[in-house]
């Protein structure tokens, strides 16, 4: 379901991504445990994602939906204290593309994440 950009970072910041901005991009509630944004760059689209405590274990599924409707590559936004997250990445068939400077993540600096 699609949800106004402040109420989607309300909920990254409540369900874990501290600081996160109402940044522009198409946002998105999953089934009332997870919110993601989907920002489109052209030949790719960036995604940032947070899950709500104690259903965290969803998150694949998610991240399938989301892989589903973009058509696209897909970057995955991950900020670089979140190992568990990239591992998830990883698992899913994400290519680790390294770290860089991201305004949005709570350190700073993000791991990037490719999906083709």
């Amino acid at each position: 379901m699609r949800v106004h950009k402040k109420y989607g970072s309300c909920l990254m910041r409540e369900w874990g991504v501290n600081d996160f901005p109402p940044i522009n991009g198409k946002w998105f509630l999953w089934e009332g445990c997870g919110v993601y944004v989907l920002i489109d760059k052209g030949e790719q689209i960036d995604l940032h994602m947070a899950m709500k405590k104690g259903h965290r274990h969803k998150s694949r599924l998610m991240v399938q939906d989301i892989i589903e409707t973009t058509g696209k590559p897909l970057n995955g936004i991950i900020d670089s204290k979140n190992k568990s997250v990239a591992n998830l990445g990883l698992k899913m068939g994400f290519k680790d593309l390294g770290l860089f400077q991201c305004e949005q993540a709570p350190s700073k600096i993000a791991r990037i994440m490719r999906y083709e």
